[in-house]
């Protein structure tokens, strides 16, 4: 799901680093669009790479990491799909039905992984 996830960048980064640019969204704010590429492939990315890293090494941080990361994609995912929805409803230029679809279906697995993995943490246990 994170490379979904982080995959979607490639042709968004091909096209912002071109001698022009055609995605509107960039178009709209390149400050704003600069600045979440970079918190999600300059910070989330390398973190999701080290827990990955982390879980198959079985290191003692590694599960720590790991709920960072999901936690993190189970927060935002459902974010970014609600936004994507919101400025379909709203008819808003540079929204579109697909992009609505597919991160509403993302952010819900994403939500889906977020539940599956906190929930032994949330189990009650027995007082002693």
């Amino acid at each position: 799901l994170a490379l979904v996830a982080f995959s979607r960048y490639v042709p968004q980064l091909m096209d912002w680093m071109s001698s022009s640019p055609d995605d509107e969204n960039y178009l709209a704010g390149p400050g704003f669009s600069w600045a979440i590429a970079t918190l999600d492939l300059g910070v989330f990315l390398p973190i999701t790479a080290a827990a990955c890293v982390g879980l198959v090494r079985r290191t003692r941080w590694a599960h720590k990491a790991l709920y960072t990361v999901v936690g993190w994609f189970g927060l935002v995912g459902p974010a970014v799909a609600s936004m994507a929805i919101v400025m379909y409803v709203n008819d808003d230029p540079i929204a579109s039905g697909a992009n609505a679809i597919f991160m509403s279906v993302l952010g819900g697995l994403l939500l889906v992984l977020a539940v599956y993995v906190f929930r032994p943490l949330l189990a009650r246990r027995p007082r002693k």
